[in-house]
């Protein structure tokens, strides 16, 4: 057997796995090369070219897999579109080679002034559209931190530090993009009134557990009411930012935008995580492997998921009598406890290792993001198996949990994947197998 060729995967040869490892990042690895986000955004886009209308089509995007999305589109409306503008992460490859685009960096996971400027920017390419004219908006994970305009009385700074605040809590994807709405002017499908009265055809790549295009990037075109009772329930959880969110209660927008202006928007979602989680089932059975596929939109804090994880895996395992290989997507929360690097799939795949080895099971477990970076890390996520838990020092791998450096210590022990940025963006893959166990005292 050769040495696999990896094309998204940059140290999967390096890795200190088994025979069982190997395969599942080789499953990971065809699978996201087979789900980019080039070819889904380019599948869409012949669908929607006879809807257009006769005037420009101008394309516009935000999110970790927009640089992706428009060059999926452009190869397929080529000469159709006359201007085009996106936001990418810094750090992002965005080396696009079209004379008709403009490529702005912003940061993420946190905006500040580089966001609102490229944002103000991306506006004014829209302005004089006609009934004839056309927008095409691609939206993906991370557009909301990328595309930002705040509604008046909060500045960028205040923005950041409340999201801060509630992301280092544990806060999910719904409850963030529920306060970033009110504090948005494009969020909440209030980017719709800046493209009046065009065509707007809206590409999407959904990080959101359940696919919900209200919460893909805060729903910029998807109109969305939020109640006080819904920013009560958010404080009530995270007390810690309470006195933050007082502060903007004034200024946040809660009302949905106008019904009137989405008569001409559709909304498309080309790309989502159970299409990767497929593709990974249908790899493990060419190789003749049965599977068991647990879903997408898994989602939960990381302890509570490696610990019902388990129940779930070893409840299967009673009634089959066997071991089995497994698949799973969603994305899970992480709460920031110390200084370390890490993210919710190393700190993940170190939990559910731990968990394995002090109950003897025979096991291999990978977790990993779609888009290359877990949490503050540049890693991808984390692998684990029955024999490689056995090597590390269950007391120093806490303390690594503990102090929120889950990367640093799954980088020293070979066991830390590493893709770089993938340019999609989809939430979170979690492959593995589980043959059984027995407690141990």
């Amino acid at each position: 057997m050769g040495t696999p060729a990896f094309k998204i995967i940059r140290n999967g040869n390096e890795i200190r796995t088994g025979r069982r490892g190997m395969l599942m990042l080789e499953v990971l690895d065809a699978a996201m090369s087979e789900n980019t986000a080039s070819s889904a955004a380019a599948r869409y886009a012949s669908t929607i070219m006879p809807r257009m209308g006769r005037g420009r089509t101008l394309v516009i995007g935000f999110g970790k897999a927009s640089a992706g999305m428009y060059r999926g589109v452009s190869e397929v409306m080529k000469d159709s579109i006359d201007m085009a503008s996106i936001i990418v992460p810094v750090g992002s490859r965005s080396d696009i080679q079209d004379g008709r685009i403009q490529v702005f960096l912003a940061p993420h996971p946190f905006p500040d002034k580089r966001t609102v400027d490229a944002s103000h920017r991306l506006i004014s390419m829209c302005s004089g559209l006609t009934q004839e004219d056309n927008v095409i908006v691609l939206v993906s994970g991370g557009g909301s931190s990328l595309f930002e305009i705040p509604a008046q009385g909060i500045s960028i700074e205040d923005e950041t530090d409340l999201t801060r605040c509630l992301m280092d809590a544990g806060a999910d994807i719904f409850q963030l993009n529920r306060i970033r709405q009110a504090m948005s002017t494009v969020k909440g499908g209030k980017l719709a009134r800046f493209l009046q009265p065009a065509k707007v055809f809206g590409l999407m790549i959904s990080d959101v557990p359940g696919d919900r295009m209200e919460f893909i990037a805060s729903g910029p075109l998807s109109p969305s009411s939020i109640s006080i009772d819904d920013i009560r329930n958010i404080e009530d959880a995270f007390t810690g930012c309470k006195a933050m969110i007082e502060s903007m209660l004034i200024h946040l927008i809660l009302e949905p935008p106008e019904e009137s202006l989405f008569r001409n928007v559709t909304n498309n979602l080309v790309l989502k995580n159970s299409d990767i989680v497929s593709s990974a089932v249908s790899k493990l059975r060419e190789s003749g492997i049965e599977v068991v596929n647990l879903g997408s939109g898994l989602t939960g804090e990381v302890q509570s998921f490696a610990e019902n994880l388990h129940a779930v895996l070893a409840a299967i395992y009673s009634l089959r009598g066997y071991g089995f290989w497994f698949t799973a997507g969603g994305e899970t929360t992480s709460r920031v406890v110390g200084n370390g690097r890490g993210g919710r799939n190393q700190e993940l795949a170190l939990r559910f290792g731990l968990l394995e080895k002090s109950k003897g099971t025979d096991f291999a477990f990978l977790s990993a993001g779609s888009d290359g970076i877990d949490g503050n890390s540049d890693c991808m996520g984390g692998i684990i198996d029955s024999e490689t838990v056995n090597t590390i020092d269950a007391a120093e791998a806490r303390n690594a949990i503990e102090s929120s450096d889950s990367s640093t210590f799954l980088k020293r022990h070979g066991l830390a994947i590493y893709s770089g940025p993938t340019g999609n963006n989809v939430s979170d893959i979690i492959l593995g197998y589980y043959g059984g166990g027995y407690w141990v005292d």
